[in-house]
């Protein structure tokens, strides 16, 4: 994920997050929590939206620091690559379809990823005898390599973040976990919205 695509999705995110929090059961009293910093009132859903940035921005850091440690071959592929790659990898044909549905981007964007992957020998095509007009796609041994180097970087990331989880209390991670999920069934509608499908988001 290159900058550019880095600060439309925080703005992108943000805006999210600040429609859900404003949407919520606690519309009728906006200002949750207020605390004076550089002469400026920040309410809570201000340092939510500040928060999820910076989030946004670490992870983004992490996943290009685990790259480098895991080798250049990693570093060959941006972010709806390498994770087309782990699609392709763990399901069995896969098609343009599919990772349409599961990275939610047009068939067009999709296209175009196939062919950079064709490109790079990550990945070949094949058909099956009972439907030869459908075209699927599997990994290389270039392509098996770059999944298995995607693999360890993620148990050593997932490692990571159970550690730090483990050491959470009980009551905060529910919390946690209750409202994310709420925000991904809303960034789920709004994604179908503008996909051009009616769809609408209601809190819970």
């Amino acid at each position: 994920m290159n900058d550019n695509t880095g600060r439309r999705f925080n703005k992108t995110a943000a805006f999210f997050l600040l429609e859900i929090l404003l949407t919520s059961k606690q519309k009728q009293n906006k200002i949750l929590f207020t605390k004076k910093q550089n002469g400026n009132v920040m309410t809570i859903q201000k340092k939510l939206i500040a928060l999820i940035i910076n989030f946004h921005e670490n992870l983004s850091i992490l996943d290009k620091e685990y790259k480098k440690e895991a080798g250049d071959i990693l570093n060959d592929y941006n972010f709806n690559e390498m994770h087309a790659l782990d699609f392709i990898g763990k399901n069995e044909n896969p098609n343009v379809t599919k990772l349409s549905e599961h990275l939610n981007l047009t068939r067009g964007a999709i296209s175009k990823i196939i062919k950079k992957l064709i490109k790079k020998n990550a990945i070949e095509i094949y058909t099956i005898e009972s439907n030869k007009k459908e075209i699927y796609y599997k990994l290389t041994q270039t392509g098996k390599e770059v999944y298995k180097d995607h693999e360890k970087m993620h148990k050593k990331w997932n490692d990571g973040d159970l550690a730090f989880l483990s050491g959470i209390d009980q009551q905060d991670l529910i919390t946690t976990y209750n409202f994310l999920e709420k925000y991904n069934k809303f960034a789920q509608s709004r994604i179908k919205i503008l996909k051009g499908e009616n769809n609408e988001y209601t809190a819970d």
